[in-house]
């Protein structure tokens, strides 16, 4: 018992970690840029909890600028091992490479129609950004800008 309620507080403390970098990254965005703050949030979800082995959590976490173009959201995944409480990262992932998810993230964009920046040639590495669905399956998180426009929005990538 004393080992999993260790692992639950570095968890928690992960996530909360995690939600005051957000916090604390968008008041000095504010600040540095005389901008007032319209709305913020973070939700979560659990998809992936196995006991014993892994703990996926996504953060949503959403700001929007008195008069900005547009809301700014961003997905982090956050994993653990759920007996240690010890982080679980890209550089864990040995059978995925930036170039076999490069190439799985463009048939995924080319199958479902999105379209990508035209200069994206090859991942130079992993998001940092994934998460573990029920069935173990690693799914990377593609943030807005990051690999295609604003208007694609987020992109979740399986990789089996």
């Amino acid at each position: 018992l004393p080992i999993y309620i260790d692992a639950n507080a570095k968890i928690n403390s992960a996530i909360r970690a995690e939600v005051q970098r957000f916090v604390d990254a968008i008041e000095k965005t504010a600040r540095e840029n005389d901008l007032k703050l319209a709305a913020i949030s973070v939700d979560f979800s659990i998809p992936c909890n196995h006991t014993g082995g892994i703990v996926s959590v996504i953060l949503t976490e959403y700001v929007n600028f008195e008069m900005a173009a547009h809301p700014s959201t961003f997905m982090r995944g956050l994993n653990f091992n759920s007996a240690t409480g010890e982080r679980i990262t890209a550089d864990s992932l040995k059978n995925i490479t930036p170039e076999i998810l490069t190439e799985k993230l463009k048939a995924h964009a080319k199958k479902n129609n999105l379209y990508l920046f035209e200069d994206l040639a090859a991942l130079e590495k992993l998001p940092e950004d994934f998460y573990y669905d029920d069935d173990l399956n690693v799914i990377f998180i593609f943030q807005q800008y990051e690999v295609a426009p604003y208007a694609v929005g987020i992109i979740d990538l399986p990789v089996q």
